[in-house]
């Protein structure tokens, strides 16, 4: 195991016995406004990143195809199915 992953595992440990520990003890922290913020510093921190890499700004048009595209099929085929599940299905 390499030492990124190796933090990443000891950072998740950690904070899985201090809560365990927290809970034990009957200490409760509301970390749902607190995860929030750390989800959106998070997005627009990878945002940031993805902003200043040339290789996906040049490939911006193919990846948008190529989203669209999955998209699209996902859609039509959940209406496929549910069409023949309501039709068949009863």
């Amino acid at each position: 195991m390499d030492y990124f992953t190796l933090s990443i595992v000891v950072i998740l440990l950690s904070g899985f016995i201090v809560g365990h520990v927290m809970k034990r003890k009957h200490l409760q922290i509301n970390v749902d406004k607190y995860l929030v913020f750390f989800v959106i510093v998070l997005l627009f921190l990878i945002g940031v990143s993805l902003g200043n890499s040339e290789t996906i700004v040049q490939s911006l048009t193919i990846l948008g195809l190529k989203s669209l595209a999955l998209a699209l099929a996902s859609i039509l085929g959940s209406a496929v199915v549910a069409y023949v599940i309501t039709r068949y299905v009863k």
